[in-house]
């Protein structure tokens, strides 16, 4: 499996473990439990791959892969990632990074309105 799906992968499960650990000790609905998760993870990820591209170390793998970044703010994720891309500067530059994460944030403001609005999905 490419190292990128295994970030991905591996970013997925540790949310979902924070909200499962979260869950069990607060009692709050589950999907509150995954956002406040995804959030707090996806934020520290945004610093962990500053600090790494910093370091310069692109080249020993130990990047946070743009993948993965991708789909946990798909996950529910955006607002700690746009966090995460203010406070570390990192990412606000790439225009093809920043394409594809705010037509994520349009999707999702697509998809809570919906939801609001009380149409019932398809």
């Amino acid at each position: 499996m490419p190292l990128r799906f295994t970030y991905s992968i591996g970013g997925v499960l540790f949310a979902a473990l924070a909200g499962v650990l979260l869950l069990l000790s607060t009692g709050w609905a589950w999907w509150v439990c995954w956002l406040l998760a995804v959030n707090v993870v996806l934020f520290a990820l945004y610093g962990w791959d500053k600090r790494r591209a910093g370091a310069g170390g692109g080249g020993n793998g130990v990047r946070i892969p743009e993948l993965t970044l991708h789909v946990l703010a798909a996950g529910g994720g955006t607002p700690g990632a746009f966090a995460g891309q203010r406070t570390f500067r990192h990412k606000t530059r790439k225009r093809p990074f920043q394409v594809v994460f705010w037509l994520t944030v349009a999707a999702q403001v697509g998809l809570a309105a919906w939801i609001l609005a009380g149409t019932p999905l398809p």
